[in-house]
């Protein structure tokens, strides 16, 4: 994906995998912007991407600028309790961010489902299993 941005946008799930540009990302992102709304009732919740998978991806130029919620709360299935993030919620394919930056909020209520206690969240990547890259 690349040279998209999106202003003023709402995104609301309660599926695991949920990002304002996509849910389950792999390849290339370059040059993206958005200021999105993202509430999330789950796991793996990105303000850009939800998760990163095993191939991996690489953004460059990639800018949020807009709040994550996590809502979960017990109410998800937390899939394993992987994270909420700016960026990224959850990655586990080597990842390269070049150029990146994260002026929005990320906001997580403590999330608690079948015994597990969970509160993984980060400004870039909330949770990762994968190697990475900073540039």
């Amino acid at each position: 994906i690349k040279n998209l941005k999106l202003k003023n946008s709402y995104f609301a799930s309660t599926e695991t995998r949920f990002g304002s540009i996509a849910g389950y990302g792999v390849g290339k992102f370059e040059n993206i912007y958005s200021d999105a709304i993202v509430v999330g009732k789950d796991s793996m919740v990105g303000g850009l991407i939800g998760q990163v998978g095993g191939a991996g991806a690489t953004l460059e130029k990639c800018w949020f600028a807009g709040t994550v919620t996590n809502k979960a709360n017990g109410t998800g299935i937390l899939n394993n309790g992987r994270g909420t993030g700016g960026l990224i919620g959850y990655m586990n394919g080597v990842t390269n961010l070049t150029n990146c930056l994260n002026s929005g909020t990320v906001d997580v209520l403590m999330l608690t489902s079948s015994g597990v206690i969970d509160t993984r969240a980060g400004g870039f990547v909330g949770h990762s299993d994968a190697g990475y890259g900073w540039i």
